[in-house]
């Protein structure tokens, strides 16, 4: 059974679905002034007398500089929206592991219980697999070994 983060956890779909929303605002804003410039730059074309033609050109320059920024805008929103996404996929499994370590202490409690018993041989072999199958697949999901409370 494969776990998907992106489908148990309901966070992930409404920022992807506002990124995708605030992503064509941002677009149709940047259309709507790239359509002023084309427009300012076919006035700059035509003759127009002194003072019409430097206000035209102010606002040419202004129009560029509004392009200029929404554009840095929109590709930080981009980076973001990633950065977010990334986090949101990393620690989506943060409650499965969470639960699981309980079950590893309880574990690593058994293999001491079976080797400190004169019986348990067969019991400690498979449970010494279980608690290695337990810590391999929490290794796959990044999860590391800690020393609780400063033992070696």
């Amino acid at each position: 059974m494969s776990h998907n983060p992106e489908s148990e956890n309901p966070d992930v779909e409404p920022s992807a679905t506002q990124a995708n929303s605030d992503s064509a605002s941002n677009d149709a804003a940047l259309d709507e002034l790239e359509q002023a410039i084309e427009t300012t730059a076919a006035a700059r074309e035509q003759s127009l007398p002194g003072d019409e033609l430097s206000a035209v050109k102010a606002d040419l320059d202004q129009a560029e500089r509004r392009v200029l920024m929404a554009q840095a805008e929109l590709e930080n929103f981009r980076k973001r929206m990633r950065r977010e996404m990334e986090d949101e996929r990393r620690f989506a499994s943060l409650p499965l592991i969470k639960d699981l370590l309980g079950v590893v202490d309880n574990l690593q409690r058994a293999i001491e219980a079976a080797e400190q018993s004169e019986s348990g041989g067969g019991l400690l072999e498979g449970v010494k697999m279980v608690a290695g199958q337990m810590e391999s697949i929490l290794a796959k999901h990044n999860c590391q070994v800690i020393d609780p409370l400063g033992e070696e």
